[in-house]
């Protein structure tokens, strides 16, 4: 349960399914607006976590779950993020399509900033960074709380009421 964690993201449908990457899943937290998201890679290393699933959500709309408009990684609407399953089996995310991904629709670098050691930088395969690339995410794994605060702040609504809960850092 979300024990006095608001979460905006409406529950879609929960799933089990088996993620790929290239899959393309869909989060709404405006009525009548669906925002995208797809699935990059399943095998992140994000500090301790070793299979860490690692998403873009653009900056990418649509009234149809079905519509889906052009993703393009230089487009997110939040830095790229590594998260687990937790926001399909809950049902935030919905996966809606898979589409094969081109090299072209990934970023070049994945950077993540190192809270706990400033000026730390990281990739998706636990290798440190010499300097920060943009758009650089959180190094630690990002619960379904901490990228549905993320996506409110983005489009104007503030962050959910509750307790902080941005991530868990590993």
């Amino acid at each position: 349960m979300d024990a006095g964690h608001s979460v905006r993201m409406r529950v879609l449908t929960p799933s089990r399914k088996k993620l790929r990457a290239g899959d393309v899943f869909v989060y709404q937290v405006r009525d009548g607006d669906y925002g995208f998201g797809r699935v990059i890679r399943l095998d992140a290393r994000i500090g301790f976590f070793e299979n860490a699933i690692l998403i873009y959500i653009y900056n990418a709309f649509s009234s149809l779950v079905h519509d889906i408009p052009r993703l393009d990684c230089n487009h997110l609407l939040i830095p790229p993020a590594c998260t687990n399953r937790q926001p399909w089996l809950r049902g935030y995310f919905q996966t809606v399509a898979h589409q094969e991904l081109s090299r072209d629709e990934v970023l070049p670098v994945h950077c993540f900033a190192d809270l706990l050691r400033p000026g730390s930088f990281f990739d998706d395969k636990g290798n440190q960074l010499p300097s920060r690339f943009e758009p650089c995410g959180t190094f630690g794994l990002v619960s379904y709380r901490g990228i549905d605060g993320e996506i409110c702040q983005a489009l104007g609504l503030g962050r959910p009421k509750g307790k902080p809960h941005n991530s868990h850092r590993a």
